[in-house]
């Protein structure tokens, strides 16, 4: 296919579309998997998620019965972060393994996330129009649980949900600037209502946080901006009734790619990230160009740490039943560093306080603190992970001041989980009737600590809570 005048210095020399693979309903969500040198994408009215392998054109069938999967991006580790219309939630794909990051605000039901990004700081920003409630080969008929249609930011290591875009009617696909000072979010409600929206909206980026200063980017014709990525120069590559339209950062037509199908959305990959991947109503093509994403690459294909790099000391901290330990070990392993249980620093005399049933007080507490902050000096260089309650924040302060590289990951859940994980672990010295007096001693983790806090109520496994403590340490 030809290329109109205006962006052939973005295409590859020769370059022509090529169609990769066909056969699906609805060709939406594609996403480049480095590790595995293949495009996976949804078929959303087949409920089935597809992949191919670029090198071998081999196509196959990912999952069956994925609950109208769409949108997918990755995170900083390299795993498929997707949106789910059936299970109204955002979702974690790890080989196979699916896990519920989030599927609700305020206690009610998201409507259908649609579209997900993951910003560089690790939080993940999606958007939730009511398409999967709306047409029954995309999802589960049924009613908005918050009266509205919003583009929402997820902190995975808090737990933490904000709504950061709620002016628009049905917004669709979203996008960061390379500097991610600007959100790119499109309006696609001209698909369910005659004289709705068809056009790109950006919105400034405020403290990383949220979202100001909406105003209209682009207007696409014919059809909708459905799905859509920004490359390394800031110009944005958007879908299209009859093609692959391109704009520029100031929101000037450069020219468009003709397809002979509808087109959905879109990706850059590839082996040097180059190819512009095209999921187009029931195929996927693919056309050579000469730009990048703006989305760095994630950790996952990145060369392995230097060996002269200083491993990081981490206290993963919080009231007993948090699991620290678990997590603690899966992160050391993740870092590759010894762990040590802060347990097994206690004093005999604490051991026998706490097995009968009575609390420690401060002066229990310091001669174990002193036992811990020693401990991690002595790693300094070479790395450890310790599992430390470290309840007070005078307690993590004496930490750092015999050892001020220290970083905490305060592991927060709420009191049924943990005195529910607490009931089974027969044997331990630390009964649960002490879980309250220790739930009033936590002071958690405050914003000028040096950490992050991961919250155990989402109900992920404990690799994945310290995938999640190993990106925020990589940061």
């Amino acid at each position: 296919m030809e290329a109109e005048v205006g962006i052939e210095s973005l295409l590859a020399p020769g370059a022509t579309l090529r169609r990769l693979a066909t056969g699906a309903v609805w060709s939406e969500g594609p996403v480049w998997i480095p590790a595995l040198g293949a495009v996976r994408w949804s078929d959303i009215p087949g409920n089935r998620i597809l992949q191919v392998h670029v090198s071998s054109g081999e196509t196959s069938v990912y999952r069956d019965d994925v609950e109208f999967t769409n949108g997918r991006t990755l995170d900083a580790a390299g795993a498929v972060i997707q949106c789910s219309h059936g299970r109204r939630a955002v979702e974690r794909d790890v080989d196979g393994v699916v896990t519920t990051l989030v599927d609700r605000w305020n206690g009610v039901r998201f409507n259908s996330p649609n579209d997900v990004v993951v910003k560089s700081d690790g939080t993940i920003w999606f958007t939730d129009p009511p398409y999967g409630i709306t047409f029954a080969r995309e999802g589960h008929p049924g009613q908005t649980e918050y009266g509205a249609n919003y583009v929402f930011r997820f902190d995975p290591a808090s737990g933490s949900v904000t709504p950061v875009v709620t002016d628009m009617e049905e917004p669709n696909g979203l996008a960061f600037s390379p500097d991610e000072s600007i959100l790119y979010v499109s309006d696609t409600s001209v698909a369910l209502r005659a004289g709705g929206n068809h056009h790109l909206r950006a919105y400034d980026v405020i403290d990383g946080r949220s979202c100001a200063d909406g105003r209209v980017f682009a207007v696409v014709e014919p059809g909708v901006s459905d799905g859509f990525r920004v490359d390394e120069h800031g110009r944005v590559w958007t879908s299209s009734a009859d093609s692959v339209q391109v704009f520029s950062p100031g929101g000037a037509r450069l020219g468009a790619i003709a397809v002979p199908e509808v087109v959905a959305n879109v990706c850059f990959g590839g082996e040097d990230g180059g190819t512009l991947f095209i999921a187009a109503s029931t195929s996927l093509y693919a056309i050579e160009t000469t730009t990048r994403d703006a989305v760095r690459a994630p950790l996952g294909s990145l060369d392995p740490m230097p060996v002269n790099v200083r491993k990081p000391l981490v206290v993963v901290m919080g009231v007993s039943g948090s699991g620290k330990s678990t997590v603690g070990n899966a992160l050391a392993d993740e870092l590759e560093v010894p762990f040590v249980d802060a347990d097994d620093l206690h004093p005999a005399a604490n051991v026998a306080k706490m097995e009968a049933g009575h609390p420690l007080t401060d002066d229990d507490r310091w001669p174990w603190l002193a036992r811990v902050a020693s401990t991690l000096s002595a790693a300094e260089g070479s790395g450890m992970v310790i599992a430390c309650s470290a309840l007070k924040r005078v307690y993590r302060e004496a930490i750092l001041a015999a050892e001020p590289a220290t970083r905490f990951v305060f592991l927060s859940g709420s009191r049924g989980l943990l005195a529910e994980r607490m009931s089974h672990r027969p044997g331990h010295f630390m009964p649960v009737s002490l879980l309250d007096s220790q739930l009033a001693t936590l002071e958690p983790l405050a914003s000028d600590e040096p950490g992050v806090t991961v919250s155990l109520d989402s109900g992920a496994a404990p690799a994945e809570l310290a995938n999640l403590a190993a990106t925020w340490l990589a940061r």
